[in-house]
């Protein structure tokens, strides 16, 4: 129906849009969180955020008089299907709209006849959550890209870490099985050089032999440490060493090799003493390997350097050789793992390529740098800078301001030391226990400690445990890793219990690393032997522990109070067994007759046990405690000069004052008269 086609008239109307009402509340231009900038009415396209998709629109219209009443319809384009039916309603609502591009249209009709009077629109736009635009769809496709890339690393590094754990259990499983026959090898061939019936080849053979067994437990050495060092288990232990010291004894030590091969061999520092922080152990490797190496690789006529120079903020140890140097392309490589330089290879010399790479982490440990120069056919110099002092450690490393001496030092010292003087018969009657699972050397060091000692063995911790209530043994060998009982629960069921808390115990094993040997002595070993050994270092070990059992016993003798000293023995029982012993002798002071079957069934043991004990812990059998706990007690009492020496006999528990005289003074060596006089 158009009405100019038939002559009417359209009236003049034109629509308004009055309000904006969002969450019920009417916003206005301008307002601080309005979407509209201009009057809604002068608006073409309304913005609305995400958290604005509930609005309403309200309107209406300017008409004539007499128009008559307006009827209204409206549609919002994409999300309307139709338009609305006319109506006198002058409010569109919408709610929860998606993010989008809409056209809110509206039309005015006349209500005789439903002619359209006026038409008006309005662009809104819906806009996205700031999580729901292209940018941070993104980022979450970029985050959840990294999270897959972080989550596949993590079980890449976890699968590579649990693969280096399981090679280096069995690099170490492997070890102790080399350890042992190597220790079968090496050590007869100890007990053989000190033979005196050899000819000069046959000790030309064994020197040969000895060698190169010598470089064998070297390498796996080398190999141990540098898997700890690869699998970051490596830890410092740092010492406070005089470095320049360490350097002169390393050179010197290093002398003869340089003079053999005709080096000239320097050592220089300008420092007369350097106190610096370093793990000894791992220091003096680090040291070995750039000595070893330039002494190797320097021909014969050649010269190596060695310098000491401390800075103001750093030190550095310079070694510098005249040697074959290293290939301009294999420099880059050189720290790479069992990497050998071609000329290396060429030259003939032997090497496994790990020396340098477990320098540099022993250097990286230390929080230092290691550098080089070098130029093929002319010579190379290695330098190793570290800081001053031991704040740039951190917190993960043990400090130590005690200097400790190197372990092989120490253990020659101790190979070096003479063993307790005693005659042979009188050490044949020490009994020892040799509990190892392997026969060979089971045999082997049954042989070579029978020499010395009265000697049983057992090829697990079970048959061990056993024996040891039947035989009694004064000291334990035992190897860790056995069948059945291992050495470490041997060593823990011989500590605990009350009846052989007293044997001391010693562990040989293959496993070097710190925390085995602190398992190995938390489960209450007295030593801790690594392999290969050889007797020597064994024997050394056992007449220490005994001896220190001797230097306790004589400190027993010497009391002067029926009291012990807090640590005066190492195992908590075996100090609670001799204060108890020695507090119910004071408790019975003054039986007489005191027997040693009371005194074995009130301290809830065997008259055996009872011996063993006291004999092992403070030499005395127990006639002889009760008689030194008793003269004790009379030497108090003499020093009170309250009472007179029959008084002071019968309070000592003696029947018979002549009696009490003579005990006391083979004990003192002198009479109680004597004693009372001079106290």
């Amino acid at each position: 129906f158009d009405p100019a086609k038939v002559g009417l008239a359209k009236p003049e109307v034109s629509l308004f849009f009055e309000n904006l009402l969002i969450d019920n509340r009417t916003v206005y231009a301008n307002d601080k969180s309005s979407p509209l900038i201009h009057p809604l009415n002068e608006t073409d396209q309304l913005k609305l955020k995400h958290n604005q998709n509930s609005f309403s629109l309200d309107f209406t219209s300017i008409v004539p008089s007499g128009t008559g009443e307006i009827k209204y319809s409206w549609m919002l384009a994409g999300q309307d299907k139709e338009w609305t039916l006319p109506s006198l309603n002058k409010t569109a609502n919408y709610t929860n709209l998606e993010k989008g591009e809409y056209i809110f249209k509206l039309r005015a009709f006349a209500n005789e006849n439903d002619l359209v009077l006026d038409e008006r629109t309005i662009a809104v736009t819906i806009k996205p959550a700031p999580w729901d635009t292209l940018w941070a769809k993104a980022l979450y496709v970029l985050a959840l890209f990294s999270i897959v890339i972080a989550v596949l690393s993590y079980n890449t590094i976890k699968n590579k870490k649990r693969l280096s754990e399981a090679k280096i259990k069995f690099f170490m499983n492997t070890a102790h099985d080399i350890c042992t026959p190597l220790t079968l090898a090496m050590a007869p061939l100890s007990d053989l050089e000190k033979s005196h019936n050899l000819n000069k080849m046959d000790k030309y053979y064994l020197g040969l032999s000895t060698t190169n067994l010598g470089k064998l437990s070297n390498m796996i050495d080398i190999l141990m440490d540098f898997q700890k060092s690869d699998l970051g288990k490596a830890h410092l232990i740092l010492n406070k060493m005089d470095i320049r010291k360490i350097l002169e004894n390393k050179t010197a030590y290093f002398a003869p090799v340089a003079k053999q091969k005709g080096i000239k061999f320097t050592f220089f520092s300008n420092k007369e003493e350097l106190l610096e922080y370093v793990d000894i152990q791992k220091f003096d490797k680090i040291l070995d390997n750039l000595l070893s190496n330039a002494l190797k690789y320097t021909p014969e006529g050649g010269a190596v350097a060695v310098r000491l120079e401390s800075g103001e903020k750093r030190w550095k140890i310079e070694v510098e050789d005249t040697g074959i140097g290293i290939a301009t392309n294999s420099q880059k490589d050189l720290f790479k793992r069992y990497y050998r330089g071609n000329n290396a290879i060429n030259s003939k010399i032997t090497g496994t390529g790990i020396g340098l790479l477990l320098t540099r982490n022993y250097v990286s440990l230390h929080k230092g740098k290691i550098d080089f120069e070098s130029k093929e056919g002319v010579g190379t110099k290695f330098v190793i800078g570290f800081y001053h002092g031991k704040k740039h450690f951190g917190n993960n490393v043990t400090f130590s301001d005690t200097p400790k001496a190197n372990s092989q030092d120490s253990v020659q010292q101790m190979i070096s030391t003479p063993p307790h003087e005693e005659s042979r018969k009188e050490r044949k009657k020490l009994k020892l226990l040799v509990a190892e699972d392997n026969q060979s050397l089971r045999e082997y060091l049954q042989n070579s400690l029978s020499r010395f000692y009265n000697v049983k063995t057992a090829e697990n911790g079970k048959i061990a445990l056993a024996l040891i209530e039947q035989y009694a043994p004064d000291i334990v060998v035992s190897d860790v890793g056995m069948p059945i009982m291992n050495g470490r629960e041997l060593t823990n069921h011989i500590k605990t219990k009350y009846e052989t808390s007293h044997i001391p115990v010693i562990l040989l094993t293959a496993y070097r690393e710190k925390k085995d040997i602190i398992q190995g002595l938390e489960s209450g070993a007295d030593e801790y032997i690594t392999k290969p050994f050889d007797t020597t270092l064994l024997l050394a070990k056992i007449e220490s522990i005994l001896e220190n059992r001797r230097l306790v016993r004589k400190r027993f003798k010497r009391l002067h109070k029926n009291k012990l000293k807090k640590g005066t023995y190492t195992n908590t029982r075996d100090q609670e067994f001799v204060q108890n012993a020695i507090n119910f002798v004071q408790k019975n002071i003054l039986n007489p007759n005191l027997s040693k079957e009371y005194f074995a069934r009130e301290m809830l043991v065997s008259q055996t046990l009872l011996y063993q004990k006291l004999k092992t812990l403070t030499g005395q059998s127990p006639t002889d405690f009760i008689r030194t706990i008793k003269l004790r007690h009379a030497a108090k009492l003499l020093n009170e000069g309250s009472y007179t020496i029959n008084e002071i006999a019968t309070l000592a528990g003696f029947s018979d004052a002549k009696y009490f005289s003579t005990c006391f003074k083979k004990f003192y060596g002198k009479s109680p008269t004597a004693y009372a006089k001079s106290a």
